[in-house]
């Protein structure tokens, strides 16, 4: 079983290639689980992350994209990795990636 679940598309603004042409190629090197996990779009490094605006389009192209392949399994979410930041939880400070579980 060949699994490939973290792929950015050009939404993330450092990739190339659309989702079809990912799927496409995974599906040429025998991939049987793909995922795309593009960066969220946040108000931090927005260089490396997708638009706001661009969400729905992204999960829409997905979506469509899934139909189409139907008998393969396709996954997305948005990648949160975010270091270092920080932020009080019950009064203490604590890494965002503890709470990300």
């Amino acid at each position: 079983m060949i699994v490939d679940l973290h792929n950015h598309t050009s939404l993330c603004n450092h990739a190339s290639g659309n989702i079809t042409q990912y799927i496409e190629i995974a599906i040429k090197n025998g991939v049987k689980y793909f995922g795309f996990s593009d960066h969220a779009p946040m108000d931090y490094d927005p260089k490396y992350r997708m638009n706001f605006n661009d969400m729905k389009n992204y999960e829409l192209d997905v979506q469509k994209n899934k139909a189409i392949y139907k008998n393969k399994k396709i996954f997305f979410i948005y990648n949160f990795i975010i270091s270092p930041v920080y932020f009080f939880l019950d009064d203490k400070r604590t890494s965002i990636s503890k709470c990300l579980l």
